[in-house]
């Protein structure tokens, strides 16, 4: 007697996979397909990608997850009456998309800059009328009054305009009131900023502390000082399209399905590090750390960066931070341990190599002392957890 097997759900999605927030959203609908069993092709959204017309009439999908600027236009001529269709982000809310939660993030935002007691707060957005940068601008402004702040509203010109509005920007930073809070809406916004302060003098972060969002890590490390960034939970983000697809697939009720997705916390970097009294030799030290960790660095590296003697370096460190320059290298490294148990599937010998540890039996023992659980069961905690939004 023959087993009739199963028909897989043929799902397509159409995303670009260039920046890594959609990657990351990719790699969400990608664990929720692997549970229920679906054949996924994914159809790059830009011109150099394989025809997406040709791909969805050679076989008709059992539904989509489409980026979210796809034309309804394009749905119209493509797909037949009754293939459900979830979107990813799409500029307005509807309940066939799942969008992230712009007002969330600001708010998150707002409240870390106004943590820091600063004079002045203000918010840069990108091109008028994008509505998810100025859903973000008027949740960050609102945040900050209520928070007993003031805040002022960078209005870009023309997208056509960059090199005027590269001079408007700058003579519009040298304006605002400091020590300022700045949030820009997406880290490559933030980079604009940045260039900015620098070529008007602005010092980042005494005078103007800076916010982006994406925590795109490769634009976030690169810049000087480093970027400090809001992360939003792009990875459920695409598990939340796949769950309602699903729901749609099957004919159930959907109403369960949250529509939004947040952020998972702020990334610190340098560009928001400030002290009560600022010392720069600290503020070197931290950065070098930050980067180096996992290198392997030793005490005496960072005592070198200082350019002071090693008593004068751990004072002033201490006192500049609340904790020895040997705590700030476990803390960085075993922050680093805990990225990658969340986010790959490496095992615990490679992880300790990675991050600057000789030998995992001391990682290990050092990972429990300090977090209260082995390093197998803390992954698997957070697998579930992410699982379970």
């Amino acid at each position: 007697m023959s087993v009739v097997e199963k028909k897989r759900p043929f799902v397509v999605v159409r995303l670009s996979t260039v920046q890594k927030a959609r990657r990351d959203k990719l790699n969400g609908i990608y664990r929720y397909a692997r549970r229920q069993g679906w054949d996924v092709r994914v159809v790059e959204n830009h011109p150099f990608a394989p025809k997406f017309a040709s791909i969805v009439k050679a076989r008709t999908p059992d539904g989509l997850i489409l980026d979210g600027d796809t034309t309804a236009d394009t749905v119209r001529q493509l797909f037949p009456v009754g293939v459900p269709i979830v979107y990813l982000d799409r500029p307005a809310l509807s309940d066939d998309a799942i969008n992230h939660d712009n007002t969330g993030t600001a708010q998150l935002a707002a409240r870390s800059l106004l943590n820091l007691n600063l004079v002045h707060y203000a918010y840069v957005g990108t091109n008028p009328g994008v509505e998810w940068s100025c859903q973000r601008g008027v949740a960050f402004a609102n945040t900050v009054v209520a928070g007993g702040g003031t805040c002022s509203v960078y209005t870009s010109g023309s997208a056509r305009r960059v090199r005027s509005d590269a001079t408007r920007l700058r003579a519009w930073l040298i304006a605002l009131p400091k020590p300022c809070g700045v949030f820009a809406a997406m880290d490559l916004r933030a980079k604009d900023v940045l260039d900015a302060c620098a070529i008007a003098g602005i010092h980042v972060p005494d005078e103007i502390a800076l916010l982006g969002v994406d925590d795109d890590e490769p634009l976030c490390e690169s810049t000087y000082p480093s970027l400090s960034s809001v992360a939003p939970d792009f990875l459920r983000g695409g598990m939340l399209a796949a769950e309602l697809l699903d729901a749609k697939m099957h004919g159930l009720a959907t109403d369960a399905v949250p529509r939004l997705y947040g952020a998972q916390r702020i990334i610190v970097r340098e560009s928001t590090r400030r002290y009560p009294v600022r010392k720069h030799a600290v503020a070197d030290a931290i950065e070098f750390i930050r980067r180096n960790a996992c290198a392997g660095i030793r005490v005496e590296d960072v005592v070198a960066i200082m350019k002071v003697s090693r008593r004068t370096a751990e004072t002033t460190f201490r006192r500049a931070t609340g904790l020895s320059i040997l705590n700030e290298i476990e803390r960085v490294r075993l922050d680093a341990v805990q990225t990658m148990l969340r986010t790959t599937t490496r095992p615990i010998n490679l992880i300790a190599q990675a991050c600057g540890y000789n030998s995992d039996a001391y990682l290990k023992n050092l990972f429990k002392k300090r977090f209260g659980v082995s390093m197998r069961t803390w992954r698997i905690l957070e697998s579930a957890r992410g699982d379970a939004g």
